[in-house]
């Protein structure tokens, strides 16, 4: 990664500050005009990590990328749920007026948008793009749809819980396809370590032991799923069980929005087109 490109990410340059009515401060980069188009990152991750989007997307629409309570530069406080979660999606929607909103949620965020439509329906939604996660984590049927075994989410979780800087490092290694330079690897691990190690074990816990499939089959707006070529298969299977005609997006990696940011980019264009 380029110094330029770093100083960019790091900069405050768009960042906006939001205080929910319990008085968390929610951060957030917003740019452009246009159809508003609100990131949520997954676990840990940071608005930051959208910047591709923010300066890609917004020469046509108002992007809005945000660290949700607890992660980046937001408040860390209590209630880290996704419950609370949704319920906080709906006050920002609501008091930045940007419905009807296009919302893209990657990895684990995926289910403070379930949460929220699960909630408060999907009234003020254009359309929902679901990144490389489905909407549970534990197989309750042979063909679901699922992150890991629970070998693997307990693996996960351990590996987490006893040494987080390494396994960070590791995990964020793991989800790129072509590999990236020291550089962008330690930025990113402290990025994710800007979320206290308590309340992102929590929101693992929490996140794991949620199924919102009844959910994602009352979605009445467009929707779309990215997902890797490694689960393509997979997520193709259940989603033609659980949806009529589902859309996906197939993509290298789970960092596609920055390994492949200008397809990526382009597919969100493409989505908001049908929307």
């Amino acid at each position: 990664m380029d110094t330029q490109l770093i100083s960019a990410m790091k900069s405050n340059l768009d960042s906006c500050r939001l205080t929910l009515r319990d008085g968390t401060g929610i951060n957030f980069k917003r740019r452009g005009i246009g159809k508003p188009i609100v990131f949520l990152p997954g676990w840990s991750m940071t608005c930051g990590f959208f910047h591709h989007q923010l300066v890609g997307l917004s020469g046509e629409f108002d992007v809005i990328t945000l660290d949700p309570r607890s992660q980046g530069e937001s408040d860390k406080t209590g209630r880290n749920n996704f419950r609370q979660r949704g319920q906080d999606l709906a006050e920002i929607i609501d008091a930045l007026d940007l419905e009807p909103v296009i919302v893209v949620a990657w990895s684990l965020g995926v289910n403070d948008l379930y949460s929220y439509i699960d909630q408060f329906g999907d009234d003020h939604l254009a359309g929902a793009i679901f990144v490389d996660q489905g909407p549970k984590a534990i197989k309750t049927r042979k063909d679901d749809w699922v992150f890991a075994d629970i070998i693997g989410l307990a693996g996960f979780f351990n590996g987490f819980k006893e040494n987080p800087d390494e396994f960070l490092e590791s995990f964020i290694r793991q989800c790129f396809e072509k590999g990236l330079d020291d550089e962008t690897l330690q930025w990113m691990v402290s990025e994710a370590r800007k979320t206290p190690q308590e309340i992102a074990l929590l929101l693992l816990a929490d996140g794991w032991f949620s199924d919102y499939e009844s959910v994602l089959t009352r979605i009445e707006k467009p929707l779309a799923h990215f997902v890797t070529a490694a689960s393509v298969e997979s997520a193709t299977t259940y989603l033609n069980r659980v949806l009529d005609e589902p859309i996906l997006y197939t993509f290298a990696s789970h960092f596609m929005f920055w390994e492949e940011s200008t397809r990526f980019n382009e597919c969100v264009r493409t989505f908001i087109g049908r929307c």
